[in-house]
C-alpha cells in the first residue's frame, strides 16, 4: 500500500444558531454538564477529541449518538445539541463555534492506493486533483 497525507482536518465544538441562542454555550470545562451532547458510538469514541469529552460529560447529557459523522453533524445542525465538527463543515453550515475549546486536535485524510497503482497516470491525476481542492 502506498499512503500519501492529503489535508489536515481541523475539528472544534460548534452548535446550531438556534441551539445558542435558547440554550446558551459552554464556556469552560465545568459547564459541559449543563449542555446536550451529540456523540458518536464503538470505535470512534476513541479518537482523542471524543475520549476527552467523554471523560467530562456524563452519559445523560448524551441525547444522540451514531457511528456516522454526517448523521452527527446533521444533529447538530438540526439544534438537537453540541458536538464535534470539521471546521470546514461547520462554516457551509453557519455553525456556531463554542467560546470552549478543546485546542490542538484535528485528523488528517490520506489518499491510499495499491503499489500496483503507482505508475499509473489515472491515480497520479486524482491524487494532484484531490490535493489541489484541499
Amino acid at each position: 500500500m502506498i499512503v500519501k497525507p492529503l489535508s489536515e482536518v481541523k475539528l472544534g465544538l460548534y452548535a446550531s444558531q438556534s441551539f445558542a441562542k435558547e440554550h446558551g454555550m459552554p464556556k469552560g470545562e465545568t459547564d459541559l454538564n449543563h449542555f446536550h451532547w451529540i456523540m458518536p458510538t464503538g470505535f470512534k469514541r476513541t479518537i482523542p477529541i471524543f475520549k476527552y469529552l467523554l471523560s467530562h460529560v456524563h452519559d445523560d447529557n448524551i441525547v444522540y449518538q451514531s457511528n456516522y459523522f454526517s448523521d452527527m453533524a446533521g444533529a447538530i445542525t438540526e439544534g438537537l445539541g453540541i458536538g464535534v465538527v470539521a471546521t470546514n463543515l461547520a462554516e457551509e453550515r453557519q455553525l456556531i463555534e463554542t467560546p470552549f475549546q478543546i485546542s490542538g486536535h484535528s485528523e488528517y485524510l490520506w489518499f491510499v492506493y495499491h503499489r500496483d497503482l503507482r505508475s499509473s497516470s489515472k491515480v497520479a491525476a486524482l491524487y494532484q486533483c484531490l490535493k489541489e481542492s484541499f
